[in-house]
């Protein structure tokens, strides 16, 4: 209300002031005099207010405030310093926040640029590294090719030795195993008043320079067609064997075999003199040479009557072999 006044004062104060400025220069004379007997009528006021020599000065005195206004205006004032206080105080924790933020940046930035240096110093380690070690792979690769030809020359020369070693022992074995040969002996006639039926004697024999082990025979003598049928299967008697024995290099020791019952004087007569039948002794001997390999020695023979009461041994094509 007091601002409303003091602008309605100001507005007529500046309206009377400018009623009252001089004409303008381009009047007419016939207007100036006209307005000359109002100017001699004012002439006798003594001062002129509301010109620019005699500005008017208007002071506006405030309102007398009630209590209330006064109590309003004082609680705006402690509130306003409240809010300040508490603007000052959130500034300041900001500005505290903003150096942490600044410090922690700073410190990331540090730290970034610290492992950039390692990231980089890695890379370089890695490449110096990577053509260390692609210098090693080719040196590897000569290597491993050296050696594959190294490996194979040796391989070579272990198979020769090996089929070396294996000839030489083999040549060895040949010349020193023990080596088994049955050779005819004697013929014991039977004798009825004995009752000695005939026995056929075979001369085993080592021929070889290294003992024969575990040796044993089993042999069997019989009256049988001569020649041999094809399918004679040369049987022996299923006893076990009784003894076994060493015989050594150059010794020999007797095999025998027995016929089983007594012969005729027309069936001795028909073996020793006529070309149907014979006495034959058949047998395998058995033994373990120095190398620990198992051995036989198959024999075959058929009786032949000589003059004055001697005998000899004839071979057959079958059943005279030997490992």
């Amino acid at each position: 209300m007091k601002r409303l006044s003091a602008g309605v004062f100001l507005l007529l104060m500046s309206f009377g002031a400018h009623s009252q400025q001089p004409p303008p220069k381009d009047a007419t004379p016939g207007q100036q005099q006209q307005e000359q007997p109002q100017t001699s009528q004012q002439a006798p006021a003594t001062t002129q207010r509301g010109t620019e020599q005699a500005p008017i000065v208007v002071k506006v005195l405030p309102t007398p405030k009630t209590e209330t206004e006064a109590a309003q205006e004082a609680q705006e004032r402690v509130q306003r310093a409240t809010n300040e206080q508490q603007l000052i105080q959130l500034n300041r924790w900001l500005i505290i926040i903003g150096a942490a933020q600044l410090v922690v940046f700073t410190g990331q930035l540090l730290v970034f640029w610290y492992q950039a240096l390692k990231l980089r110093q890695t890379v370089r380690a890695a490449a110096d590294q990577s053509g260390e070690m692609k210098k090693s792979v080719g040196e590897s690769a000569r290597a491993a090719s050296a050696m594959e030809e190294v490996a194979e020359a040796v391989a070579i020369s272990a198979k020769a030795a090996t089929e070396s070693v294996a000839n030489i022992k083999d040549v060895t074995a040949r010349q020193l195993r023990a080596y088994l040969v049955a050779n005819f002996g004697a013929v014991v006639p039977q004798d009825r008043n004995a009752n000695y039926h005939f026995e056929v004697r075979i001369l085993l024999v080592n021929t070889g320079n290294t003992p024969a082990y575990n040796t044993s025979f089993k042999a069997k003598a019989d009256i049988v067609p001569f020649p041999l049928p094809d399918d004679f299967s040369f049987t022996l008697p299923e006893t076990p064997v009784a003894s076994a024995s060493t015989l050594g290099p150059h010794q020999n020791f007797i095999m025998s075999g027995i016929l089983d019952r007594m012969v005729s004087d027309e069936e001795i007569t028909e073996i020793s003199t006529g070309p149907n039948k014979r006495l034959f002794i058949w047998g395998t001997a058995t033994y373990e040479d120095a190398f620990g390999i198992q051995r036989y020695t198959n024999f075959c023979q058929a009786v032949i009557w000589l003059k004055g009461g001697q005998f000899m041994g004839h071979y057959t094509k079958r059943h005279n072999d030997a490992n």
